[in-house]
């Protein structure tokens, strides 16, 4: 059956933070008239989440858990949980916490004002000085590159609806850009800033 929304989120060595994930989600979504899925795909993980993963099947029936054979790297687990979502709209965010579901009302009532794509803007990025100036490098390169628009500083997470989800769906490449695909479709977008959480548990 159809849900009104999906939460996609990839999993890689999660163990300490799918669980509290999944407990923050339930609570914000219950404040909220509403159907959804959780989709929580299983990227090839070696440590304990596979088995977190199982017990909270029992205890959380709006859960689906999608199992990659191994690593297909960070979008291509995002694409796996597209696949196989349901919803009206599709919510993407990060498995590590760092995407606080608490902003999710913003996230919805923004949507509901008639935007296709509503994509988070990151007030501060996380990552330390060489990471980010490796990010800079790559937006300012791709921007002499592409043809359109593509937002600085817009993660992955945000809300997309059903028909944007089906033409990232109906395009040809192998390895897809989510970002870019998203950005390019030319659908009504808008971005929502919002405060990226630090990595509460493990690596990144």
């Amino acid at each position: 059956p159809v849900v009104d929304y999906s939460l996609v989120m990839p999993a890689y060595n999660e163990e300490d933070n799918v669980g509290p994930l999944v407990e923050r989600i339930e609570k914000v979504m219950s404040g909220i008239s509403c159907t959804y899925e959780i989709i929580i795909v299983n990227n090839g993980s070696f440590d304990s989440t596979p088995l977190v993963l199982e017990k909270l099947l029992k205890t959380c029936p709006r859960l689906v858990v999608l199992t990659l054979t191994r690593n297909f790297g960070y979008d291509g687990a995002i694409i796996a949980g597209l696949e196989n979502a349901r919803g009206q709209k599709i919510i993407i965010m990060d498995g590590d916490q760092q995407d606080p579901p608490e902003v999710l009302p913003e996230f919805i009532s923004k949507s509901a004002e008639g935007f296709d794509i509503v994509y988070g803007i990151r007030s501060k990025r996380t990552e330390g000085w060489f990471i980010s100036a490796q990010i800079k490098i790559f937006y300012r390169l791709m921007g002499k590159i592409i043809n359109f628009d593509l937002p600085k500083d817009a993660g992955n997470f945000g809300i997309m609806n059903r028909e944007v989800v089906d033409v990232i769906h109906r395009m040809p490449e192998r390895n897809k850009f989510i970002r870019g695909l998203r950005a390019w479709s030319g659908f009504s977008s808008v971005g929502l800033v919002y405060e990226r959480d630090e990595r509460p548990q493990g690596d990144s």
